[in-house]
C-alpha cells in the first residue's frame, strides 16, 4: 500500500512538472533568439570600427587577439585626420 502511495505522488509530482516543460521552452527559445539579436548588433558595430581602420573583421579580431590596440588606433587615426 506504501508503495502504491508513493508512485502515485511520484506520478503526480512528474506530470506537474512535465506540463510546464512546453511553456519553459517557449520562453528559453525567446530567450536565445533575443541573444541572438543583440550579438547581432554588436557584431555589426565591430565589423564599422574594424572597417573605419581599413580592417576586414578577421584582421580586426586577430590585432585584438595580439592585444593591439583597435580602439587607440581608431583614436589616432580620427585625431590625425582631424588636425590635417
Amino acid at each position: 500500500m506504501l508503495f502504491r502511495a508513493m508512485m502515485l505522488a511520484g506520478g503526480i509530482a512528474g506530470a506537474t512538472g512535465f506540463s510546464q516543460f512546453p511553456e519553459y521552452s517557449q520562453q528559453y527559445t525567446q530567450r536565445l533568439a533575443g541573444a541572438v539579436d543583440e550579438l547581432s548588433r554588436v557584431v555589426r558595430a565591430f565589423d564599422a570600427d574594424a572597417g573605419r581602420l581599413d580592417l576586414t573583421r578577421e584582421a580586426a579580431l586577430a590585432d585584438m587577439a595580439a592585444a593591439g590596440g583597435m580602439a587607440s588606433a581608431l583614436a589616432l587615426r580620427d585625431f590625425w585626420r582631424g588636425s590635417a
